[in-house]
């Protein structure tokens, strides 16, 4: 019986440790992306690739990639990389392009914006936020002449809404 009990308990400091070192061992996106989004207009592209997170873990998410390229470029920038909880498909109608130079892209709590052809990008993460840090974007809707509402959801099922004039360089509550 004393044996029995014993090897239990070696059993269970065994599995524990493996569990330990599993776990520490941590998560990093896989090296290959799974799934590859690349649209354009006629100035540049915009890509996204989104790499499941692989490693020890009990809830494995994606890592999504944005970037940016010029027509006749193979050379892409990082626009911003998300990480998700689910590795989820891409949510190809996030990428929106708003005539030749200005287009905007957003996922969970990333919102980026650009008016130069992909030169430079905007990035506001509303993780960071004082006051929006508890929302993540439903939906952004903008006009080509820049006047645009984003639709936050809130932590128990709330909304709410913000306004822009400048194509999302900066935002406005209701």
């Amino acid at each position: 019986m004393k044996m029995r009990r014993l090897l239990s308990l070696g059993l269970l400091a065994f599995v524990g440790c493996c569990v330990f070192l599993a776990l520490r061992a941590g998560t990093h996106p896989r090296k290959y992306p799974r799934h590859v989004y690349i649209t354009s207009n006629d100035n540049f592209r915009i890509r996204v690739q989104m790499f499941p997170e692989e490693g020890a873990g009990f809830v494995l998410g994606g890592y999504y990639v944005f970037q940016s390229a010029d027509m006749d470029s193979d050379k892409w920038a990082d626009i911003v990389t998300y990480k998700q909880d689910d590795p989820n498909p891409i949510p190809c109608d996030h990428v929106r392009f708003l005539g030749d130079k200005t287009a905007y892209v957003f996922m969970g709590q990333m919102f980026a914006v650009t008016s130069n052809s992909g030169g430079a990008w905007k990035v506001w993460d509303i993780a960071k936020d004082p006051v929006w840090h508890r929302a993540g974007i439903e939906d952004i809707q903008l006009s080509e002449s820049g006047i645009g509402t984003m639709t936050l959801r809130i932590i128990g099922d709330k909304r709410a809404s913000l306004r822009t004039n400048d194509y999302g360089y900066h935002w406005n509550g209701d």
